[in-house]
């Protein structure tokens, strides 16, 4: 009997996942059933990429592929297979930078002298990558191309001050760069209104410009010019002010912006003076009247109604606008907070918006106050917020965008593909699409660069800021918990703050709430008991620490209990936070010294080296503790891999040898073929179809000499997303 008539003895045999109902005998007998179509299946390779690199044709390699003759060729076919995979992966990158490359983007052009100004305001110096990074992102958005960038940054590496400097130079920045001036020396015009609020009252930016009109025998000429030009204006009558008195009418302003004040039934005196500041900080005149309804419905006239604004330094209506999108709501919150330290100098209005509050910082105040999202989300569409901050609240389809110039998605793995792309379609996106800076503080192997972030161009952030000391961690086995306890102990005595971390929120005889991507595949079930945050919890704060402050922060836990819970560990009113995976991004508590981990072993490298990233931001001596109870060897020899290494690079590299790409990217990156997956850590296969795509491409941009291989690359974009 021919080897190749049996399908279930007497040769190499194929073994399929197996689920209820369907044995991995019958779907042997269901493919080989299939490969009799196999000769009717088009190649899809030229013949000279066959014959150069010794591949079997198609219709010879899916069989060779379910039924190799022996295990050496089995291997060799799994190889070839992943070959043709990889090499439409590159052809597609290649396909995607060329369609990015074709596409309108505002080239914005890079501010020097205000960012110099910017840096020479921060408590601390740019390290070289910081600087390098910064500049690679402010020469790329001065193309008329679409910026698609990747900051990936070791976790306390700097990256939020990095993409503060791409915000603050596109939200300076406008269509025109100035306000468009006529050649009238006294004549400015700005043709859209502003509205927000300053503490209590409402006011609201005309498109009023011009110059006051002291002469009578010119007002009538002066208006007729106006009407001409298309210029709006009020012209008011002599109104008496407190003791002055104005005999000619207060007519246009000098190129000024005129605003209406709408105040509450009789003004607070903290909102009077916090007007009466604003006026000064802008060294304006204080002018007319301020009109309001009393419990009567009278109208009165009380205080300024019309005020002089600086309307070089006050509002741009023509700015770009800044899209800034966190994966959870602490990051956004952080985020907003750290925008308003430092780019409040410069006159910014910056908002943030999650599913649990909207606010507005008024930089001129530095106060920050919240307003209604139905408000919020007209503001930002009349461009009146330069920079918005928020999680996924950001792209509901009411939030339009007026003249979006950058997009930047921090944790960019975290959002879909849809989700990204939602947030680029603005209301000019058919004439310019805006830039894209992704951030990522998981460290990205090189093979990953080259494959599935092979379409974005990557700065990298491989240095940390100085004067930061070295964490010190180790591996802690159940004999020496109370030594660690004891220390831990000592440091809070000391006035420092600790984390716990925990693997779940609820215990272990309830269904994980875990990400599946963080799920342990390809670890054996430990017997020892995973420690959860609530049980962790209950023992710390009962029968070890009973003495101290303890709380716990999870996922489901309402907004407001979280952002309580953060602030008061911020302020050292908590000694211990215990908490889940929830922690991994977001958290800046420079007093923070201790990182405890409860179950390392459920967690990858990569995670590990995010949590112990939480601590060591100051210049207190930080120590990192993996809590395991794990006796399995070659686990604790993957967790030495941490101890022994600071860098985040090493770490991601050796954590995708250890665990493989399946468990390094998770299940998210579905669509993508296994064979190509699995290849991932092919550094040599994945150059050497890098560099044929490469050689394709450039002989023919579009592939029309290769329409099947045309037609393969389009088939596999529509299943699969690269990031």
């Amino acid at each position: 009997l021919d080897k190749t008539e049996l399908t279930h003895t007497g040769r190499v045999i194929p073994i399929y996942p197996e689920t209820a109902g369907l044995t991995s005998r019958w779907i042997r007998f269901l493919i080989k059933h299939a490969l009799k179509y196999a000769p009717q299946m088009p190649e899809t390779l030229p013949q000279e990429i066959l014959k150069k690199k010794n591949l079997l044709p198609i219709k010879k390699a899916v069989w060779e592929l379910h039924f190799p003759s022996t295990l050496k060729s089995a291997e060799k076919i799994k190889k070839q297979f992943a070959f043709r995979e990889l090499l439409i992966i590159q052809l597609l990158i290649l396909d995607i930078r060329k369609k990015i490359k074709s596409q309108k983007a505002p080239a914005i052009k890079a501010d020097i002298g205000l960012i110099k100004d910017f840096l020479s305001k921060l408590p601390f110096q740019l390290t070289n990558a910081q600087k390098k990074s910064a500049w690679q992102i402010l020469k790329d958005m001065e193309k008329p191309n679409p910026m698609n960038r990747l900051l990936d940054g070791d976790v306390g590496s700097g990256k939020t001050i990095v993409a503060g400097i791409a915000a603050l130079n596109t939200a300076s920045r406008s269509k025109t760069t100035n306000i468009s001036e006529s050649t009238k020396k006294d004549e400015k015009i700005i043709e859209k209104e502003l509205s927000f609020k300053l503490g209590g009252i409402f006011l609201k930016i005309q498109n009023e410009l011009g110059r006051f009109c002291r002469e009578r025998q010119y007002a009538d000429i002066l208006e007729k010019y106006l009407i001409e030009h298309g210029i709006n204006f009020k012209r008011e009558a002599p109104i008496e002010i407190a003791e002055r008195k104005s005999n000619f009418a207060d007519f246009i302003i000098e190129k000024k912006i005129l605003i209406e004040v709408k105040a509450k039934p009789f003004i607070e005196k903290t909102d009077y003076y916090q007007t009466k500041r604003y006026l000064e900080l802008k060294n304006l005149e204080l002018g007319l009247i301020v009109n309001f309804q009393d419990k009567y419905l009278k109208p009165k006239r009380v205080l300024n109604a019309k005020i002089l604004v600086d309307s070089d330094k006050f509002v741009n209506s023509d700015r770009y606008q800044v899209a800034y999108l966190a994966p959870t709501e602490i990051l956004a919150r952080q985020h907003f907070e750290t925008f308003c330290k430092f780019l409040q100098p410069f006159n910014l209005q910056i908002a943030l918006l999650t599913a649990s509050e909207s606010k507005i910082f008024d930089p001129e105040l530095d106060q920050k106050y919240e307003v209604k999202k139905n408000e919020l989300a007209k503001a930002i569409e009349k461009n009146q917020i330069n920079i918005a901050i928020g999680t996924h609240a950001l792209l509901q389809e009411k939030i339009k965008f007026n003249n979006l110039g950058l997009v930047i998605i921090d944790e960019q793995h975290r959002f879909g593909v849809n989700q990204r792309q939602a947030l680029l379609q603005t209301p000019n996106s058919k004439l310019q699409t805006p830039h894209l800076l992704s951030m990522t503080a998981t460290p990205i192997p090189r093979t990953l660069m080259l494959t599935i972030y092979g379409d974005l161009d990557i700065s990298i952030l491989n240095e940390m800021p100085k004067n930061r000391q070295k964490i010190i961690t180790e591996i802690i086995l159940p004999a020496n918990r109370k030594k660690t306890y004891d220390f831990i102990r000592q440091e809070i005595q000391n006035g420092r703050q600790a984390f716990v971390v925990c693997p779940r929120i609820e215990s272990q005889n309830q269904e994980s709430s875990l990400h599946p991507e963080l799920e342990p595949r390809g670890i054996k079930n430990q017997e020892n008991e995973v420690k959860a945050a609530k049980e962790e919890y209950k023992k710390l704060s009962e029968e070890i620490f009973p003495d101290l402050k303890i709380a716990m922060l999870h996922g489901k836990l309402k907004p407001k209990e979280k952002e309580n819970i953060i602030n008061d560990f911020k302020n050292n009113r908590i000694n211990i936070l215990v908490s889940t995976s929830i922690i991994e991004v977001g958290i800046d508590i420079p007093n923070a010294t201790i990182m405890m981990i409860e179950g390392p072993e459920r967690f990858g490298l990569a995670q590990l080296h995010q949590f112990r990233g939480r601590i060591g931001r100051d210049s207190h001596q930080s120590y990192c503790f993996l809590m395991t109870e794990s006796e399995n060897q070659a686990e604790n020899e993957r967790l030495a891999a941490i101890v022994k290494s600071e860098n985040g690079f090493q770490l991601a590299e050796r954590d995708l040898q250890l665990r493989g790409p399946g468990e390094f990217l998770g299940t998210g990156q579905s669509g993508i073929p296994d064979m190509a997956f699995a290849s991932f850590s092919d550094i040599f296969l994945i150059q050497e179809t890098r560099d044929l795509a490469i050689k394709l491409f450039k002989e023919d941009p579009d592939l029309k000499k290769y329409p099947a291989l045309k037609n393969q690359i389009n088939k596999f974009q529509e299943k699969i997303h690269l990031e």
